[in-house]
């Protein structure tokens, strides 16, 4: 099912969705464009990260803890996150048929708008989704400005205990004694270049698909904010515009409550993955942190506190939108008994009472069905995490 070129899209779908749509593009799997080329492309992107992610486990395994602990943990935490940019681009994939719906779902909210009020809601939360995603690309793509003065080179390098000098080839990350003196030149150059591709691919994968997910879940919140402040328009005094309210009422509460399950049912073994492979890459820069701390390397110390607040920002993220989403699906029975319900007809009465009835099953965004995202959730992943990190700190004491 492809929907290239969609008639509907306007000036308002494209200040909501336009970036995201030029990022998840170039990687090839925007649920407009599900087509051949775009597989392809998903393809060769795939295949090459599976061949990075490979590459340096085999080093892994072979060399082992060569270098220095930094350089060790970058290894791993690049592994970790190019395994977890090839799940980013697979699942869009697998999940088509519920993104196609999902996205033609938001591209119709902002087609078939009529008023203005319900359009300044909109771009409220179009607003907060637009500045996310710039601040999350300035910080990702300007995180790759220190790796460009990591160009291909021999260094050398002269240990501290003993004064011998070893020649290391250069890396853009990972451990230098990983790549072998007695590869060829253009082999070097090949892994590299691939490399290079790899990590771009990564800061590509991980803004497109984590801020899209951010923006969409925004985008429903601002559905059902417009949707309970409709209520008021029922009319007091026709028996039928009554009726008639009511049916379009619900039509559309069941409609955004199927897209909903559908969002959650696409995203939550993505959001299960990827909060997971965060906290495990939190614990693995504070424990390198601990190291720093005990060495007096404020830099190291600093670029460890830097990584760990932007996963935990990611993980925020996540729990923020699934406690937003819950609030508003369940808002609505707040909102329609906060309205003058005693002055309508008492058939009208009897059918808001079934639509509070069915509000009451709150929405949850879980993470592989398994944890719901709130900031309950958040607060108890935080404690875990620092109670681990208070382990591994009495360790380094004793």
């Amino acid at each position: 099912m492809v929907l290239q070129n969609n008639p509907k899209w306007n000036e308002n779908t494209e200040y909501a969705l336009g970036l995201h749509k030029k990022l998840i593009s170039s990687l090839g799997c925007w649920p407009e464009y599900f087509d051949k080329s775009s597989e392809i492309k998903s393809k060769i992107f795939t295949t090459t990260q599976i061949a990075v992610v490979m590459i340096l486990i085999k080093n892994f395994i072979s060399y082992g803890k060569c270098g220095t602990d930094e350089e060790l943990i970058d290894g791993l935490i690049l592994i970790t996150l190019s395994s977890l940019s090839i799940m980013k681009i697979i699942l869009p994939w697998y999940y088509k048929n519920l993104q196609i719906n999902i996205l033609n779902s938001v591209i119709d909210d902002w087609f078939f708008v009529n008023d203005d009020k319900s359009r300044k809601i909109m771009l409220k939360y179009a607003k907060i989704g637009r500045i996310v995603l710039i601040i999350q690309s300035i910080g990702t793509y300007g995180s790759f400005i220190p790796l460009m003065t990591r160009y291909p080179s021999v260094i050398e390098i002269t240990n501290e205990y003993n004064n011998d000098t070893v020649f290391l080839r250069n890396t853009l990350f990972g451990p230098r004694c990983w790549i072998s003196m007695t590869m060829s030149w253009y082999l070097y150059i090949g892994y590299y270049i691939i490399l290079s591709i790899d990590i771009l691919i990564l800061g590509t994968s991980f803004v497109g698909s984590h801020v899209f997910l951010f923006s969409i879940a925004m985008h429903l919140c601002g559905q059902f904010e417009i949707l309970s402040n409709s209520i008021k328009n029922i009319n007091v005094n026709e028996y039928y515009k009554q009726r008639f309210f009511i049916k379009n009422f619900v039509k559309r509460h069941n409609h955004l409550l199927e897209v909903l399950k559908k969002f959650e049912k696409a995203c939550n073994l993505l959001i299960f993955i990827e909060v997971y492979a965060n906290i495990f890459l939190i614990v693995m820069n504070g424990f390198l942190m601990l190291r720093s701390l005990d060495t007096f390397d404020k830099i190291l110390t600093l670029k460890t506190l830097v990584r760990m607040f932007l996963l935990y920002l990611q993980i925020y993220l996540y729990s923020w939108i699934g406690e937003y989403s819950s609030y508003w699906s369940s808002h609505l029975q707040l909102s329609i008994y906060n309205r003058n319900w005693y002055d309508l007809e008492p058939k009208i009465i009897k059918d808001l009472s079934f639509i509070i009835s069915r509000s009451q099953y709150e929405f949850h965004l879980t993470a592989g069905k398994i944890q719901n995202m709130n900031m309950s959730s958040f607060k108890n992943i935080i404690k875990s995490i620092f109670s681990l990190l208070s382990i591994l700190r009495l360790m380094f004491d004793n």
